[in-house]
């Protein structure tokens, strides 16, 4: 059973600041190699405004903490929002290993697109609004 909480969205000014504010402290956390408060901010800033930058930042600071689940994820969010992008190729081949690994081990992936969920409940499992 999958259970989604629903949140309002700010506007697209708020959205806006909101967005660059995060996304700049984001930025900070990333170069102090503080990956785990630097994806919290990312995610904040996605709440905000969801764009392919933010979504390549989640898959490498995921990466970077070994959650290859998650990376995946963002690069293929990446990938959707910008497919033309000079780096799509790149971002391409990182999820094709990721899969790749994933299957080799006997592992598949889920992904749930839910952009104003606040939360997900898988079997009882809570897991924060992607």
């Amino acid at each position: 059973m999958v259970s989604l909480m629903v949140a309002g969205l700010p506007g697209e000014a708020e959205g806006e600041a909101g967005y660059a504010d995060f996304f700049a402290r984001a930025e900070a956390m990333t170069a102090k190699n503080e990956d785990a408060a630097a994806i919290a901010l990312y995610r904040e800033a996605e709440r905000f405004k969801g764009t392919p930058d933010s979504a390549k930042r989640l898959g490498k600071a995921y990466d970077k903490l070994g959650d290859t689940a998650s990376a995946t994820l963002y690069y293929r969010l990446a990938l959707a929002r910008a497919p033309e992008a000079t780096d799509a190729p790149a971002i391409a081949q990182i999820v094709g290993t990721h899969l790749g690994k994933a299957g080799s081990e006997g592992k598949g992936l889920v992904e749930v697109f839910a952009p104003r969920a606040s939360r997900l409940s898988v079997q009882g499992r809570e897991y924060p609004g992607a």
